[in-house]
């Protein structure tokens, strides 16, 4: 028979949802266009440790505007079609690779549509893109920063199972011995 998992809500998760809401209310207060995607940037960056939300937030950010130069000059050469929105991602993935911000990809993407829906490909629009990215990334890094850190915890459990090991490792040999 199946049994479902206890429900329970952790700061994470708090923190997610609080993040998510205050990135909509700012955005939409700043008048942002595709103001919902900044919940979107949230939810993407919030990670377990506050170095790995940081490498994060970096990477989706270079990624963004990698994509932003590349989707609007695209779409302005060649025309706002979906064939075109997929060469782009074709090459847009591996350039991500080479400059090591693979992990913004599924973020650019959400950037990449904004252009893509563009009626205008213009300074406008790469304002509007850019505070999003920070309004949301930003959130997500002030998020990250009161996010209690883990590694104390970890430290502890490690000196635990090691001293039980030992322990264990101990009774073994003197076992062996009698």
């Amino acid at each position: 028979m199946m049994s479902l998992n206890p429900y329970r809500i952790g700061f994470r998760t708090i923190k997610t949802a609080v993040g998510m809401a205050l990135g909509i209310i700012i955005a939409k207060l700043m008048g942002l266009d595709n103001f919902a995607s900044s919940a979107i940037l949230v939810v993407l960056c919030i990670k377990h440790t506050k170095v790995h939300s940081l490498q994060a937030i970096v990477s989706r950010f270079v990624s963004c505007l990698m994509v932003l130069i590349l989707g609007s000059v695209a779409f302005s050469m060649l025309g706002q079609s979906a064939i075109v929105l997929g060469l782009i991602v074709l090459f847009f993935i591996p350039l991500t690779v080479v400059f090591k911000v693979q992990e913004g990809v599924v973020t650019s993407c959400v950037i990449l549509l904004h252009v893509f829906n563009a009626s205008a490909i213009d300074l406008k629009l790469f304002y509007n893109e850019i505070l999003l990215l920070i309004v949301g990334l930003g959130i997500a890094f002030l998020m990250n920063v009161i996010m209690p850190s883990l590694d104390s915890n970890l430290k502890h459990y490690k000196q635990e199972i090691e001293q039980q090991f030992t322990y264990i490792f101990e009774q073994f040999s003197n076992t062996c011995i009698k």
